[in-house]
């Protein structure tokens, strides 16, 4: 429950950030006279735009554990087009091989921390693998 709490906290923030950026005020809501819209407290129409790469919560790669995520890239990038959303993805299988996907060149792909767990034992936690 408190993962739970702490990520819906962790989204609430991201939210708060990217929506003060472009001038976003209040919580989103459904546009009254176009459903494909979202309003805020302005009234005017507010269109969620994004992107999003598979690694953007967990990281992944060939190597164990994965490289690190560069999320200020990311950031970055979504900012250059203007993105103002993006949505969080992660994934159940720590390890899997794209050979059951009937790839030609088939690649095995590791995530990195595991579901459900700060730092499994024997593996290094989240603030062992923080950049300096």
């Amino acid at each position: 429950m408190k993962k739970r709490l702490a990520f819906a906290l962790f989204l609430a923030i991201v939210s708060t950030v990217a929506f003060a950026a472009t001038g976003v005020h209040g919580p989103l809501r459904r546009h009254p006279t176009n459903p494909r819209y979202f309003t805020d407290d302005s009234g005017r129409a507010v269109l969620l735009t994004g992107s999003h790469t598979w690694n953007n919560l967990v990281d992944m790669g060939e190597s164990d554990p994965p490289p690190r995520f560069d999320y200020d890239a990311y950031l970055n990038w979504l900012a250059a087009y203007p993105h103002n959303f993006f949505r969080l993805w992660t994934w159940e299988l720590t390890t899997w091989d794209t050979a059951g996907n009937r790839e030609k060149n088939a690649q095995v792909h590791r995530a990195f921390p595991p579901p459900g767990s700060a730092a499994a034992p024997g593996m290094p936690s989240m603030a062992s693998r923080s950049s300096t």
